[in-house]
């Protein structure tokens, strides 16, 4: 197996594992309303902030509620679309890689900002 293809299912198991985090926690900062609907995702949601204490998604400022929103409404799609892509070797999934991890990096720029300062 060529390293390449290594590569191929190393990103298509990173992308595979963001799913669930980006549904079930990411979809609660972005839309909080979703709480409502689903306890147990709340319960989780909960959980998560208490284990890792994680201050962002605990306190959800507006800017980072609008990153969120842009996960779950840009991101997840790229990684359906990307997990089919790249597991199929089509040629477009290199450029939409390269959009998503753009994006990607680019939010974690303001991320990073409010954690270090």
């Amino acid at each position: 197996m060529s390293l390449l293809r290594k590569f191929d299912i190393f990103f298509v198991v990173f992308l595979a594992s963001h799913i669930p985090a980006t549904v079930i926690i990411g979809s609660q900062c972005a839309f909080p309303q979703v709480s409502e609907i689903a306890p147990w995702a709340k319960a989780l949601l909960d959980w998560h902030v208490k284990t890792n204490h994680d201050v962002l998604v605990g306190s959800n400022p507006v800017w980072f509620r609008s990153m969120m929103t842009a996960e779950v409404l840009f991101q997840l799609p790229c990684f359906l679309l990307l997990i089919c892509g790249i597991s199929k070797a089509r040629p477009w999934a290199r450029i939409l890689a390269i959009v998503y991890g753009t994006h990607a990096a680019t939010t974690l720029v303001p991320v990073l900002s409010e954690v270090a300062l």
